[in-house]
């Protein structure tokens, strides 16, 4: 089950090998095994949190770091349960391999973070093991309450998409494009209305975008900034800027922001919305 998942999402070598490892010897104890199948059943089938003591008892046990167990347990349960509640609404196999390749971008940048083959976004996969999640070419979009009055469009609290941008590849507007028209179908909706809460949206930091960047950026009508810095790892993969060495930056959007930074700016992010 873990190894042939890790194969299908193109898990480097490396990465496979150390995620089975620790599947086998979670396996090979009986009682931390118990406790792997009742996390998994606490994670999808509840809100309760109770499934965090479950799998922390089985890293501090077996000696596994608490992020190559959160990935495990995210495996286990989209394997075991979210594959079939896939195939039983209808959704096809495809949908779900795209879906789910998200655990390839968030186990490298676990491995950036924290030099371990793991996740450390545990309770973000708890919405795509309950089926709320679904990647659609270059975005992804999850089923989520208006958070706020948008203009007369929407009612805070109505039914809405939440649209969230994957690491992974470039953000090509021709992408998103394509995303949104393959959304506005799949959801059977028009016009398709979406939200997003991101740095991408933050406007401080659109001098310092590029040609795609900035088209994605221009699609949205921004209602809210709040100036925080919860997604700087999402640029640095550092927790903070102390942490961050000028010469090991590789990105021009990392040195921009850098420099930014350095210069005084604040960080933070844009609530807005959209209507496509």
């Amino acid at each position: 089950m873990i190894y042939s998942f890790c194969r299908e999402m193109d898990f480097p070598p490396d990465a496979t090998d150390a995620i089975s490892g620790a599947y086998n010897k979670i396996t090979a104890d009986a009682k931390m095994y118990d406790k792997l199948i009742a996390a998994a059943d606490e994670y999808v089938n509840t809100d309760s949190e109770d499934y965090r003591k479950l799998i922390s008892g089985i890293g501090d046990t077996l000696k596994i770091s608490e992020y190559t167990v959160n990935l495990i347990l995210v495996i286990y349960t989209l394997e075991k349960y979210t594959k079939k509640m896939f195939a039983e609404k209808g959704y096809s196999e495809t949908l779900y391999h795209d879906t789910m390749k998200d655990t390839l971008y968030k186990l490298n940048e676990c491995k950036k973070m924290y030099n371990v083959w793991g996740i450390f976004a545990l309770g973000w996969y708890r919405l795509f093991c309950k089926c709320r999640v679904f990647t659609l070419g270059r975005l992804q979009y999850e089923l989520y309450s208006a958070p706020t009055d948008y203009k007369d469009v929407i009612k805070k609290g109505e039914p809405i998409l939440n649209c969230h941008i994957p690491g992974g590849s470039k953000l090509i507007d021709s992408d998103v494009e394509e995303s949104l028209k393959l959304a506005k179908e799949f959801f059977n909706k028009d016009p398709l209305i979406l939200t997003c809460h991101s740095w991408l949206l933050y406007p401080p930091y659109e001098e310092l975008y590029g040609s795609n960047m900035r088209a994605f950026y221009d699609r949205w009508d921004i209602v809210r900034i709040d100036e925080d810095d919860w997604d700087f790892w999402r640029v640095f993969y550092k927790e903070r800027l102390d942490d961050v060495k000028e010469e090991e930056l590789k990105t021009s959007l990392q040195k921009k922001m850098y420099l930014f930074i350095k210069n005084g700016g604040k960080m933070g992010t844009g609530l807005a919305y959209m209507v496509y």
